[in-house]
């Protein structure tokens, strides 16, 4: 399984909508994890889990949370703390004694895809940029993607901005 953004996307993008998609994000890492902020997974209806949150431990948890926002339509924010006793990741022995935060989102046409459909286009002719998102603690949510005017390489530069105010929202 590849955790390429572009990849991910150009899969998504073919089916964005013929089923439900959740969009899955670390927002904040504190100590040793197996992906940081920034990283991203797309999780639908029919199934599909494309990318990893962690080094699959916490897939199938995240899964039945993604299925959860499906339902509701609001968004849901989960903290996996490997040094909690009470804590799933403890518990199953597994992780790398961090804590990992993952905010899961709707991902639809009515929330103009939170900006991933514009992020696809622009990685797709080689062209890099910013991913940002916005979150109040009212749930209102804003995602743009800024492209930037150099070709990306062999990884897209995208940057997961407002960390502080994603936190802020979600604690608010």
């Amino acid at each position: 399984m590849t955790n390429h953004l572009l990849h991910l996307l150009k899969v998504w993008f073919v089916e964005r909508d013929s089923a439900e998609w959740v969009l899955g994000t670390v927002f904040q890492t504190e100590g040793p994890c197996y992906r940081k902020a920034g990283a991203m997974m797309l999780f639908s209806s029919n199934g599909h889990q494309l990318g990893m949150l962690s080094g699959g431990c916490l897939e199938s948890d995240l899964q039945r949370h993604a299925r959860k926002v499906m339902a509701t339509g609001k968004r849901c924010e989960l903290v996996y703390d490997a040094q909690d006793e009470d804590d799933l990741t403890f518990q199953l022995g597994i992780g790398c004694g961090g804590k990992v935060h993952i905010l899961l989102q709707p991902l639809s046409s009515s929330n103009q895809y939170l900006a991933l459909d514009e992020a696809f286009l622009h990685l797709s002719r080689n062209q890099s940029g910013h991913y940002y998102q916005s979150l109040t603690p009212t749930g209102q949510e804003t995602a743009h993607f800024i492209p930037g005017s150099a070709p990306h390489s062999t990884l897209p530069t995208l940057i997961l901005s407002a960390k502080r105010l994603m936190k802020e929202a979600l604690s608010g």
